[in-house]
């Protein structure tokens, strides 16, 4: 069978139309492509860099560390047991002006480098009082935290303050365990 050349330039054209139509289809898809890996590389690069910089600090982060492990094992009252640490709390409740009405030594908790040495005190407080004592703690040369603080007025004198507070204490561990 024999083709015209009408015939021929029609085949030619839709033979043109159809590779342009892939072409541009699948160049459209590998652009994309190329695009998300693009962006992809670039995050990793972003992420590299800040995992890079992380490894920079290690060292000073490191001496750091060390710094305050000592430090953990030198403080001005070491505590040895919950009883030091309800010694501690009442020496600091007396210069604050309050009393406590009830403790409560909860058990201690072990973790890996130190001791958390839970106490749990109720008493009642005028609002000066009761910020002097929250301040002295906080300004302990111990490492108190205040884990817990629950406050109400009395009914029948609502200017003093009924107070439950549990406060944890960190004690260092013996140096019996390698680095």
């Amino acid at each position: 069978m024999k083709t015209t050349p009408r015939e021929r330039t029609l085949l030619l054209l839709t033979t043109l139309v159809v590779v342009g139509i892939g072409t541009y289809l699948f160049g459209d898809w590998l652009y994309g492509s190329l695009q998300g890996a693009r962006r992809k590389t670039q995050m990793q690069q972003r992420e590299l860099e800040g995992m890079r910089a992380t490894i920079a600090h290690m060292p000073e982060w490191q001496q750091q560390y060390d710094q305050l492990r000592q430090a953990l094992g030198k403080s001005a009252d070491q505590f040895e047991q919950t009883s030091d640490v309800l010694k501690k709390i009442e020496e600091i409740s007396a210069q604050s002006g309050i009393i406590i009405s009830a403790r409560k030594p909860l058990p201690p908790m072990e973790r890996d480098l130190y001791r958390e040495l839970p106490v749990e005190c109720s008493f009642e407080a005028g609002l000066d009082s009761l910020v002097r004592f929250l301040i002295a703690l906080r300004a302990s040369a111990n490492r108190f935290s205040i884990q817990q603080i629950r406050i109400a007025p009395r009914l029948d004198k609502p200017a003093i303050l009924r107070c439950e507070v549990q406060i944890r204490a960190l004690a260092g561990k013996p140096e019996n365990r390698p680095s």
